[in-house]
């Protein structure tokens, strides 16, 4: 949500961390794809390099430069690209008493990309439970960690009740 200030340029987004503790991580490039419009102004695939063909140059010759390569990433008939470092995801409302619910769409890709099935994601500020929805919808497992003992409450019960409907 936008900050309401009437003393300077009103901030209206917000970082995102993606944490490891080992320098040997995991991550699904995949998961991070967006969708991309094809405008039909270039081709799909890129043409071969004439530097590399037959050897032309003495240097060895690239199987990716000799036959060309995609322009264009396709994942189930959409095009993708790598996503960008500024995501427009539209906020959804939450009747419960946190005021800076992150919205689910928000979510999804980073525990989607960081965390393998069944693995664990930890939520240091852990609010009202938007993660641990997300991780538990996603297939993964969660830790949350919050101060707040009515921000535990209502986390507790949207699980509570999530879990109520599977």
């Amino acid at each position: 949500m936008p900050e309401s200030v009437t003393d300077r340029c009103t901030k209206a987004h917000e970082y995102i961390f993606l944490f490891s503790k080992s320098k040997k991580y995991y991550f699904n490039h995949a998961a991070m794809l967006e969708p991309a419009t094809y405008d039909n102004r270039k081709k799909l695939t890129r043409a071969p390099s004439k530097k590399y063909l037959k050897g032309g140059t003495g240097l060895a010759v690239q199987g990716l430069s000799k036959g060309g390569s995609n322009r264009w990433n396709e994942q189930n008939g959409v095009f993708v690209r790598n996503r960008r470092s500024v995501w427009n995801v539209p906020t959804r409302a939450f009747k419960g008493a946190h005021f800076a619910t992150f919205p689910p769409d928000l979510i999804k890709p980073c525990i989607a990309a960081g965390c393998p099935e069944n693995g664990v994601v930890l939520d240091c500020f852990m609010g009202a439970g938007t993660t641990a929805l997300v991780a538990c919808d996603l297939g993964r497992n969660y830790v949350g960690i919050e101060l707040n003992e009515e921000y535990v409450k209502i986390a507790e019960q949207r699980l509570a009740d999530t879990f109520k409907k599977v």
